[in-house]
């Protein structure tokens, strides 16, 4: 079965993490035929020499530039519309796909032919003197009936890992600018159509969080956008009053308390070991 890989960069990257992240791709086991990469904005010349120097015999490579920086949601829309196929696995600029991450979940494609949309769990590290430190793994639910019911509270699935069939995510609206929650908002509508969902028990991607992950989830503007995303939910029917005042109260709490409480309870309650 052939497949792209959707992929958006802009020019805060890190050359060395775009680099790591591109070659775990041409290390798969099974392939891509496609890749598509979209230039968020004006890059610098390290990483636009990365992109420029990215070529395999059995890989197609697109390269989309956008003139100004429109942000993940317009970049992933762009992008998603010149995927030639009908399955297209999202990998992230800066975190490391496992060897068998494409085979696994194209198998389960295989196995299933009702299946919309096949995510994975994932490991979180930061690096240390080139050594990769592993803090947390964050799980999400494996059957569709347990990612329903966990998408009412959080979001299902881990974005870096999820490959989907791209007909039934046009259906739904594709990707829309919503910063912050650009992925979240695209699930809720595709569980709200009642696309079927799983999500792979493996770690299939080494997800790079740094040290100050929680920080960055953090602060009045996250907390707003934390806001905004549930009442759009709501106001879709999507989750009840109840579930929108109690998951409100809840993520509009984490987001304004102090760096270091965050921190603690990101990785203690949020995330497993």
């Amino acid at each position: 079965m052939n497949f792209s890989v959707l992929i958006s960069v802009y020019y805060k990257e890190n050359p060395h993490f775009f680099q790591e992240a591109l070659d775990s791709i041409l290390e798969q086991t099974l392939l891509p035929n496609e890749i598509v990469i979209v230039k968020d904005g004006v890059l610098t010349t390290e990483l636009n020499q990365i992109v420029d120097n990215f070529n395999h015999s059995n890989i197609s490579k697109k390269v989309i530039e956008l003139k100004s920086n429109l942000g993940l949601g317009r970049a992933l829309a762009i992008g998603l519309s010149e995927c030639s196929n009908s399955l297209v696995a999202r990998a992230d600029s800066d975190d490391i796909n496992l060897v068998h991450r494409f085979e696994a979940q194209i198998n389960a494609f295989k196995m299933d032919s009702t299946l919309s949309i096949v995510g994975a769990q994932i490991a979180e590290f930061y690096e240390v003197n080139n050594e990769r430190i592993f803090e947390s793994k964050r799980s999400v639910p494996v059957a569709h009936s347990d990612i329903v019911k966990f998408s009412k509270k959080r979001n299902p699935f881990n974005h870096m890992t999820v490959m989907f069939r791209k007909e039934d995510i046009v259906k739904c609206g594709g990707y829309k600018h919503k910063p912050l929650y650009e992925d979240y908002d695209l699930w809720m509508r595709a569980l709200n159509a009642g696309l079927k969902t799983s999500n792979s028990p493996e770690v299939l991607v080494h997800a790079r969080a740094g040290i100050n992950m929680a920080e960055r989830r953090g602060g009045i503007k996250y907390a707003h956008s934390l806001f905004e995303m549930r009442k759009d939910f709501f106001n879709s029917g999507y989750i009840s009053l109840k579930d929108f005042f109690v998951s409100s109260t809840a993520t509009t709490a984490f987001a304004l308390f102090p760096s270091s409480l965050r921190n603690k309870i990101y990785k203690s309650i949020l995330h497993s070991k």
